[in-house]
């Protein structure tokens, strides 16, 4: 089974698993479980049908679309995007049924009040600033690499895959662009909708923010891995075929910022204001 199918099959198990807690109802274990569809069974239903629509037809988008792209990185890209983009507009699709079925006004769970607006300072800014950076780094990528370049190493440096340049390039820039839509929208979210983030086990372990600030920081970590990647594999290929060092530079600085985003969450949360649930 090729990777197109399997990752095919992969969003079609997302959209069963919908239809199958649309069935259940709210539960623990399974599901959209955001605080206001866990407390109100009609905004569960119309959330977990929309959501099985949208996985769907999505499974039947991507199949259609890597019909163009054979290679493993371009098919990847377009797998993590679509899915990134689908939630995010169920997203906002579940939010708005919560505002017309219960007005975000729950009486029972005390859990998800006061409301207060969610924000991480400068979060935007330093997303377009990242993206600017990605811009300036696939512009010198496009502009310099070969038409066909070294994308995959193995555990000594040495390429054991090659990609053509344009597929390349266009599988980070829809990375890097699909990163920065996601990041708006949770900002957005977090100051008009801040109950999507007051519920769960990392909230009530770690505070109001916490789960909001995770998803944000982990977003935008990725952008600079995305970064990192570009500029390491376009500098390995214009350096001399016997230089293997890159890739190992690429992986140490991918590990090191994979691991500064856990002892962030402990330092804001040291520093931070003390919002805890009673």
């Amino acid at each position: 089974m090729d990777l197109r199918t399997v990752l095919t099959i992969s969003i079609l198990i997302v959209a069963l698993i919908f239809l199958l807690a649309r069935l259940i109802g709210p539960n623990l274990f399974i599901g959209f479980r955001i605080g206001y569809t866990v407390i109100n069974k009609c905004v569960w239903k119309k959330t977990h049908e929309l959501g099985a629509a949208i996985f769907l037809i999505s499974s039947i988008i991507y199949y259609v679309i890597t019909v163009f792209f054979r290679d493993t990185l371009a098919m990847i890209t377009i797998f993590i995007s679509m899915m990134l983009l689908s939630t995010i507009i169920l997203l906002y699709k579940s939010i708005e049924y919560a505002e017309k079925i219960t007005g975000f006004e729950p009486t029972l769970v005390k859990e998800i009040k006061p409301l207060e607006p969610l924000k991480a300072e400068h979060a935007d800014l330093v997303s377009y600033v990242l993206l600017i950076i990605f811009l300036i780094a696939f512009t010198y990528s496009a502009l310099t690499l070969p038409e066909t370049i070294a994308i995959r190493f193995d555990l000594s440096g040495n390429p054991v895959a090659w990609q053509d340049k344009t597929s390349f390039l266009i599988s980070m820039l829809t990375l890097a662009l699909t990163i920065t839509i996601v990041i708006k929208a949770v900002t957005h979210i977090g100051a008009k909708h801040p109950i999507v983030f007051y519920s769960g086990l990392i909230a009530r372990k770690w505070g109001k923010r916490a789960l909001f600030l995770f998803t944000i920081y982990s977003l935008q970590a990725s952008e600079i891995i995305i970064i990192l990647s570009l500029l390491a594999i376009t500098i390995y290929n214009l350096q001399s075929p016997e230089t293997t060092i890159m890739p190992t530079v690429l992986l140490v600085m991918s590990l090191t910022i994979m691991f500064l985003i856990p002892i962030l969450l402990i330092y804001l949360k040291e520093k931070g204001p003390k919002t805890h649930y009673p």
